[in-house]
């Protein structure tokens, strides 16, 4: 009676339920737990559980799980499942031994909620506040926080390289060929700027038509002048905006 009024209110439970062997291998798991994951209740018996686990952060997080487990402590954290169709489901994993009247550890009990909405709805609104709607790039609110960081580094990481750009003649582009016009050469010029550069370094829009990049780790000075150099270049090439060959340059400032 007590183990069928268990798998009721456990199969009822708004989270997934696992519970192990001290050899770890799966002997529970109500249905919750397998909706989640996306597999079987088959798939999850034994060591399967594990399969559900991002190949990315599965040694981490076992790691992790198991330190816990084996002081006696409770494990609690946040990490990512990955379904039977490869969807990426967040999800908040709470794991604590269970413990013999020996005070020995006879395997652990963990639970586990769907937390993907609340994790994707965060993102979201991290980019609203660091990322600029048009362009993609970092807004000036994130340029500044990082400009204020890299200042801390250069002392580890050597010399930083700041640019600010501001395009030339962009308003009269606006005024003849309409603001939809100005939005998409905003687009292209962003992306340009991103090919000039290297995979860390970031580039903002900062203004209306006013970019920054900032590089940090960097030796010389020269360097500065070869992005520079090269960023104009690039600039130089026309754009096709609604159809129309349309040419522009940009104005830069260098700080080492």
């Amino acid at each position: 009676e007590q183990l069928q009024r268990f798998k009721a209110v456990a199969d009822l439970a708004p989270v997934g339920i696992l519970q192990t062997n001290m050899l770890w291998e799966a002997v529970y798991v109500n249905n919750r737990w397998c909706d989640i994951c996306g597999f079987s209740n088959e798939q999850m018996s034994g060591m399967g559980w594990i399969n559900a686990f991002y190949h990315e952060d599965v040694a981490n997080s076992l790691e992790k799980l198991r330190d816990a487990i084996v002081n006696g402590l409770e494990f609690n954290a946040e990490i990512r499942f990955q379904t039977v169709s490869g969807e990426i489901v967040w999800v908040e994993f709470r794991a604590r031994p269970l413990v013999s009247s020996k005070s020995e550890i006879e395997g652990f009990i963990a639970t586990l909620a769907d937390c993907t909405y609340r994790h994707t709805t965060e993102e979201k609104l991290r980019n609203l506040a660091e990322c600029d709607a048009l362009t993609g790039l970092a807004n000036r609110t994130l340029f500044r926080d990082r400009l204020m960081h890299a200042l801390l580094r250069t002392n580890r990481h050597g010399a930083l390289v700041l640019l600010c750009l501001d395009l030339d003649g962009f308003k009269n582009i606006n005024d003849t060929l309409g603001h939809d016009a100005g939005d998409e050469l905003l687009v292209s010029v962003a992306q340009r700027l991103k090919s000039c550069v290297r995979e860390e370094d970031t580039v903002a829009r900062v203004g209306g038509d006013e970019f920054g990049i900032l590089m940090e780790g960097i030796k010389s000075s020269h360097f500065a002048a070869e992005i520079s150099e090269k960023i104009l270049r690039k600039l130089e090439s026309p754009l096709y905006i609604g159809g129309v060959e349309v040419f522009i340059s940009t104005s830069i400032g260098i700080a080492f």
